[in-house]
């Protein structure tokens, strides 16, 4: 596992928190998994991370892992990272607030997504 990028100074020296965003299944669950009641919630980020790690052939894959409260959504999907380091680059080191939305590509695939819904 590689650190890329967090919104935490040397994340790599907080080990439990790290362990907590890249390992860690408690209280975690997949952006992609999400459901429709969990999809209309806001979610206040207190941490996020991207980093590198390998999928189960041995390839790397970039990840995401966003803290907000006592729960981790984790994301693998290119268009809601996209959209989430858009949001962290607008709001320039604020603490804000996002929700999770979703939608049909032209193919008829499910794809997830971001919007920032407000600065704390």
């Amino acid at each position: 596992m590689k650190v890329i990028r967090s919104n935490v100074e040397n994340i790599e020296n907080e080990i439990v928190l790290l362990y907590t965003l890249t390992k860690g299944k408690k209280n975690t669950v997949s952006a992609s998994k999400l459901t429709d009641e969990e999809l209309a919630q806001d979610y206040p980020v207190s941490v996020w991370l991207e980093y590198e790690d390998e999928d189960k052939d041995g390839n790397p894959v970039k990840l995401l892992s966003i803290m907000s409260g006592d729960k981790i959504i984790s994301a693998q999907s290119a268009t809601l990272q996209r959209n989430f380091f858009e949001i962290v680059d607008i709001v320039k080191g604020h603490n804000f607030t996002i929700r999770f939305t979703d939608g049909k590509s032209n193919a008829g695939r499910r794809y997830m997504s971001c919007e920032l819904v407000g600065i704390d």
